[in-house]
């Protein structure tokens, strides 16, 4: 007969099994953990053997953060790209696409956080972050090809198939945005108020 010290011992064993057995289908199924960063070589891998579509929001974040880093870095994308056959470089910017998707839905719903005074702060923080990657001064963006906007209209594909509220949301971020780009642009060529810096 099981002692109650038995019982205990079996429950026990059978938790952390179970635990083990979690952690072995989480690595199987979705690769490394949320906390994992990757080199570009092990993303680029990664991106380019399995479709992220079904990963949760927060795994999507990490990913897209990953990219956001590498582009701030000064990462050259474009060799390591040239070395994929098409079919993994398809594969490739479809994740970077759904990456693109849920990092840009991050930023709305930071905004729609935050009072009015504070979000032109913020606007401004994401466009001098943005305007610091140096993969936009080159000729070409090393994902998409020659041609940017591609990225702006497969994306709007994407945002399209949101629900009304949510493109309402991302519309309003991006008119946001621009306007403040525009705002910025024309200060620095006529600069009607002085800089209070």
């Amino acid at each position: 007969m099981f002692s109650r010290r038995d019982f205990v011992s079996a429950v026990a064993l059978a938790i952390l099994s179970a635990i083990s057995l979690a952690a072995a289908a989480q690595a199987y199924f979705f690769g490394l953990s949320a906390e994992a960063m990757l080199s570009r070589p092990e993303l680029i891998a990664w991106l380019t053997t399995r479709s992220i579509a079904s990963l949760p929001r927060a795994r999507k974040l990490k990913l897209a953060r990953q990219f956001e880093q590498d582009f701030a870095s000064g990462g050259d994308w474009k060799q390591d790209l040239e070395r994929l056959p098409p079919a993994l470089r398809d594969r490739l910017l479809e994740n970077y696409l759904e990456l693109s998707q849920a990092w840009m839905l991050d930023k709305v719903d930071r905004y729609y956080e935050l009072r009015e005074p504070e979000r032109t702060e913020y606007i401004d923080s994401q466009i001098d972050g943005i305007s610091r990657w140096p993969m936009l001064n080159q000729s070409e963006h090393p994902l998409l090809g020659g041609d940017p906007s591609r990225n702006l209209a497969l994306l709007q594909g994407r945002f399209n198939q949101l629900k009304p509220e949510q493109q309402r949301r991302v519309q309003q971020f991006m008119g946001a945005l621009y306007m403040r780009w525009l705002a910025r642009g024309f200060r620095q060529l006529i600069p009607l108020v002085p800089d209070e810096t």
